[in-house]
């Protein structure tokens, strides 16, 4: 499956993995912080003993088209619309939230590491913390 390159050039740079055993996650900024989706990365090691806690986001891949922007790491970065819905219900009044998001937590130009993480993801969605399902906005329908 060929997937679109959203990433613009001069916008967040990805830092490769120390090794296998390590993911990125996203730190999503709490609504305080102003109206634009506000992110940070960090990388951390994924063991059986997890001591860090975090959250996976599961949700459906739109389109390409109608590409929505997020800060990261001070960068801009664009993201799917449908991602981008979800991030912005999932940001908490005041608090950071930790999540594991497989369209910004896997350089997804890096075929090696992409194809490294996606093997890897049954084990990133058994240790998080809770598994959120993100079907998208309700319509009239739902």
């Amino acid at each position: 499956m060929e997937i679109a390159n959203l990433h613009k050039p001069g916008g967040y740079q990805y830092t490769p993995l120390p090794d296998p055993d390590h993911i990125r996650l996203l730190t999503l900024q709490p609504r305080s912080d102003g109206i634009q989706i506000k992110c940070r990365i960090s990388h951390e090691k994924v063991t059986s003993v997890d001591v860090v806690s975090y959250e996976a986001l599961s949700y459906m891949w739109s389109g390409p088209e109608n590409p929505e922007t997020i800060q990261l790491e001070g960068q801009q970065h664009s993201v799917r619309e449908n991602l981008w819905q979800a991030l912005s219900h999932l940001r908490l009044p005041r608090d950071p939230r930790v999540l594991w998001v497989d369209a910004i937590c896997i350089n997804q130009s890096d075929i090696e590491e992409r194809n490294q993480q996606v093997a890897r993801m049954s084990r990133i969605y058994r240790c998080a913390s809770q598994v959120i399902i993100w079907l998208g906005l309700a319509d009239e329908q739902t």
